[in-house]
């Protein structure tokens, strides 16, 4: 980072990076923390929290109880080695600390059913249903709420391939090297009995005329190309006499790429 902040002597940047380099520490923390309430669940990780009241003693009882709370430890510790390591994080990696954090989890329904009958005179069943209707309408929002719609184009762009090749046989799609790539690639192949990698469908080259000429000798019949995607410092692939070669199958508009357009490869029928 402070050779960073040498770059960037100008803005605010070379003010914040160097004082930055000596709370990474924390900043792998803030990934750890954030990572760990969400992968958990809100409501889970509030339960998880209050599960920990009272834990020396339960340790002092029941020595198993101090073998969980080492795998959950073990657990935090290694991801956040991880992080200052790598810098990368998955909710999935979260695995090997919830399963130990179960006990926790039971700990934490205990102690709040126990205050739902004591101050509410509540029957146990009834505070058990009272609790497991506010864990399932705290996420009721989150669920019924419509995710990523916007990225059903990808989905209708490769359905059309597939509609028109069928799937008795691999679908290679040239594009560059992008995630609208792999998910159009998916589904194109959905159907497809076989195995496929959508990062072996194709290679973009130096010029225009390698480009073609590969896409024929590769028998690669479809060609995506994303305006915020394609390198056109290499190929302007737009500007060329492209229409020789390919025919236009649909066009679409996604904020992350800008225009997208679906050709099909001319010389490779």
């Amino acid at each position: 980072m402070k050779e960073l902040a040498t770059h960037h002597h100008d803005s605010i940047l070379g003010d914040f990076l160097p004082k930055a380099r000596n709370l990474i520490w924390l900043i792998a923390l803030g990934f750890v923390v954030k990572y760990t309430v969400v992968a958990f669940f809100y409501p889970f990780f509030f339960i998880f929290v209050i599960g920990l009241g009272g834990i020396r003693e339960k340790i002092k009882n029941d020595h198993r109880v101090f073998y969980f709370s080492l795998l959950v430890i073990s657990g935090l510790s290694l991801l956040y080695i991880h992080i200052i390591d790598d810098w990368i994080m998955q909710y999935r990696f979260l695995a090997i600390v919830i399963f130990p954090s179960c006990i926790f989890l039971g700990f934490g329904l205990e102690r709040i059913l126990r205050f739902l009958q004591v101050r509410f005179a509540l029957k146990e069943s009834i505070a058990l249903i009272v609790v497991a209707l506010l864990i399932l309408v705290s996420g009721l929002p989150k669920n019924l709420k419509a995710r990523e719609t916007d990225k059903a184009i990808f989905r209708q762009i490769g359905e059309l391939i597939a509609k028109r090749e069928g799937n008795h046989r691999v679908i290679k799609v040239a594009a560059a090297s992008s995630k609208v790539h792999k998910w159009v690639s998916f589904y194109a192949n959905l159907k497809y009995p076989g195995v496929f990698c959508a990062q072996d469908s194709g290679t973009i080259g130096e010029d225009y005329s390698q480009f073609v000429k590969h896409l024929i000798q590769n028998e690669i019949r479809y060609f995506l190309w994303e305006e915020n995607r394609w390198p056109a410092e290499k190929i302007d692939f737009i500007h060329t006499q492209y229409r020789q070669d390919f025919k236009e199958l649909g066009r679409w508009h996604h904020p992350d790429t800008e225009r997208i357009i679906l050709f099909e490869v001319i010389g490779s029928k």
